[in-house]
């Protein structure tokens, strides 16, 4: 820290004091002794220091009239970083670098002395001045030596301040206009939570009572006497449009009535119904049909719900597993169309099963199979005079269960005439799989084929496919009679 400006002359025999615009020095004449000199220095000193910012406010009125002020008369902002001590609260507070700091403080318009014994006003002023400099935290009201606070006092002039107040005079109005915003939306969040929670309450209140309708309409003999099947036909159609009711349905039932009813529901709908049904109706079905005694049908429509639910993420399909002989049909009659149909609207040749197959697919919801996507179960030999069983034979029936367990179904390839010159030399057509059975000759994939103009013949009960014990899948057409043979599985993943 440089030495200040002495204004009053020194009286002898005291060192004279030579002004510069870098310090003060002091010249020694022969008539004064060197420890007198030493002391009336450090008295100057200390009597300058006490009267700073006396001097700084009356030297404008000090110097009416003479020559400017050198940069040497100014305060020196740099002086700041000379503390010696904490400033504020809780700090050391010496009495000189609190003089600093009002000083800075009060150059930048934050403090007007005189401050009490506790410096309430120059911590209240460090606080203002923190709060213009940092974005983020509370301010402290205190400056440390070496600590942000000080060095960004230091460096920030008059000019500099009005652009910092500028900037948080926009900080605190985005501030505000997104607290207005939050709270705008918190309140609309509230009232549409509100009105859901209302709009729930009624439809609630709307079920039960459709329930007890429901109930009431299929309950003959002075209500002892429920029919079962007919309210589980007429609750399968509501489904899709009144889950809620259906639910309500449920649970008002006596316990000895709910799984008759849930088992009628799943009987009267469709895999693919039951895929797009609601998760919560689900669940409840299929709680209530795995609580007591599982008998009959109810085995398969608690694997199928459970699959459908997810609760089973893999099922096995090899030596020991508990795949069904029978699951039910996965595809609709009506989702069968003829490739000649297809054919003349889409102005492509006849040979459009392959396109027909993806179209019944897309159109009932389930992905067609990519041109990587497959397994071959079947070759032709070299000289194409036989077809032979590959080693994924046993794979592609895997596969197949695993499809229709899962409620979906399965495009295969299928030789139908010894070096017909299709594909890879052994599929000469493609049929959809949508269902699997078991009957005196054995087990057996139902399947839609697509290679006829007749729907009945298309979607035959009798275009079965039976499995042989090397894995096989052989059958006829309904159609022409024609004998298939899986030659490739087309999942679609």
């Amino acid at each position: 820290m440089r030495e200040l400006k002495i204004n009053k002359p020194v009286e002898t025999p005291a060192p004279k004091t030579v002004v510069t615009d870098t310090a003060s020095t002091t010249v020694n004449t022969p008539d004064t002794p060197p420890d007198a000199r030493a002391n009336q220095a450090a008295n100057n000193f200390q009597k300058e220091s006490a009267n700073h910012l006396e001097d700084k406010k009356n030297k404008s009125a000090d110097t009416k009239g003479t020559e400017p002020v050198t940069q040497a008369e100014e305060f020196d902002p740099a002086d700041l970083m000379a503390m010696s001590g904490s400033v504020g609260t809780k700090g050391d507070n010496k009495e000189e670098d609190a003089k600093l700091v009002q000083s800075k403080l009060e150059e930048l318009g934050l403090f007007v002395g005189p401050d009490d014994a506790k410096f309430s006003g120059t911590i209240t002023a460090i606080k203002q001045f923190q709060s213009y400099v940092f974005t983020k935290g509370i301010p402290d009201g205190r400056i440390d030596v070496g600590g942000v606070t000080q060095s960004k006092l230091n460096e920030t002039t008059p000019a500099s301040f009005e652009k910092m107040k500028e900037e948080k005079a926009k900080r605190d109005n985005e501030k505000k206009k997104a607290e207005e915003k939050s709270k705008l939306e918190a309140g609309q969040k509230a009232a549409n939570e509100k009105k859901a929670a209302e709009e729930k309450a009624r439809a609630s209140a709307a079920a039960v009572s459709d329930a007890q309708n429901l109930i009431k309409k299929y309950t003959d003999w002075g209500g002892l006497n429920l029919n079962e099947e007919g309210l589980g036909k007429e609750l399968s159609g509501m489904v899709s449009s009144k889950p809620g009711t259906v639910i309500a349905t449920i649970k008002a039932l006596d316990s000895s009535d709910r799984d008759d009813v849930i088992s009628a529901m799943m009987d009267s709908m469709s895999t693919i119904a039951l895929l797009k049904a609601d998760k919560d109706l689900l669940q409840v079905m299929h709680a209530e049909l795995s609580s007591g005694v599982v008998m009959g049908n109810e085995i398969l429509q608690i694997q199928k719900l459970r699959i459908i639910l997810g609760l089973d993420k893999k099922k096995e399909t090899g030596a020991g597993s508990t795949v069904p002989d029978t699951i039910d049909l996965v595809l609709p009659v009506d989702s069968w169309m003829s490739q000649f149909s297809y054919s003349k609207d889409q102005k492509v040749n006849r040979t459009a099963c392959k396109a027909t197959c993806d179209l019944i697919l897309k159109n009932s919801g389930v992905k067609a199979p990519g041109a990587g996507a497959r397994i071959y179960t079947a070759a032709e030999n070299e000289d194409h005079t036989a077809i032979n069983l590959t080693k994924d034979a046993k794979a592609g029936v895997a596969k197949i269960d695993e499809y229709l367990m899962a409620g979906k179904p399965m495009m295969v390839g299928v030789d139908h005439k010894l070096d017909y010159g299709y594909n890879e030399g052994t599929t000469d057509h493609f049929i959809i799989i949508v269902a699997k059975g078991k009957d005196a000759t054995g087990v057996y994939y139902r399947f839609f084929d697509v290679g006829t103009s007749h729907k009945d013949k298309g979607t035959s009960k009798d275009n079965k496919l039976y499995l042989d014990g090397s894995g096989g899948l052989i059958g006829t057409t309904k159609y022409n009679g024609s004998k298939y043979t899986v030659s490739q599985v087309r999942p679609n993943e």
